[in-house]
């Protein structure tokens, strides 16, 4: 399914449990139904910055790959602007 889709579907459940543990608060559901609904609130989010992160390790190392396979090349390299040539050999 990949990172992205990941994401994608971590982030409608956690959009999902926070829906769920505002209703909680509403209705003046007993405390323990609270404490577990901002528990796994905190959970899902790291869950989520945890595949983001891994999605931004994966995009640089796929970089760093093509680099290596001479299918990205770096033509000029000044300090802050970097141009690359795209070598077609597929």
């Amino acid at each position: 399914m990949g990172y992205i889709g990941i994401i994608i579907l971590s982030s409608f459940i956690l959009g999902w449990m926070i829906a769920q543990c505002f209703r909680t608060f509403e209705n003046e559901e007993p405390t323990s139904y609270k404490v577990i609904g901002i528990t796994s609130i905190v959970l899902m989010s790291f869950v989520l910055i945890f595949f983001c992160v891994g999605l931004r390790e994966e995009i640089r190392y796929n970089a760093l790959e093509d680099y290596f396979n001479g299918k990205v090349e770096v033509i000029e390299d000044q300090q802050t602007v970097r141009t690359y040539k795209f070598n077609q050999h597929e």
